[in-house]
């Protein structure tokens, strides 16, 4: 299952329902409460990204970090990373793995 058609977010009980669907944009999530997941943006993290890993608050900040993702021109789930002395690494959140080269 996807969320909207999209792959990466599971399957989610109610999206039909009013009280219950899927938020579209970051406007519609509230601040979190607590030690609650955080979203890039600050709101709610209230989805997980399977392929990243990350928290998300809506259907828009998961476009937007699918969209910086690619435009570092690293397959999406991949990020870039560093030791403390400089040497760069890339993570593949898809594999939950880490590599010295891009694979």
């Amino acid at each position: 299952g996807g969320w909207g058609g999209l792959p990466g977010f599971g399957a989610f009980a109610g999206l039909g329902t009013q009280k219950s669907r899927v938020k579209l944009t970051r406007a519609e999530q509230r601040p979190p409460r607590g030690a609650e997941p955080l979203c890039s943006c600050g709101k709610y993290g209230q989805y997980q990204v399977r392929a990243t890993g990350k928290d998300v608050c809506s259907l828009e900040c998961k476009l937007a970090l699918i969209t910086l993702d690619t435009s570092k021109g690293l397959p999406g789930g991949w990020e870039k990373g560093s030791t403390p002395d400089g040497t760069p690494f890339y993570i593949d959140h898809n594999s939950r793995s880490t590599h010295w080269e891009l694979r």
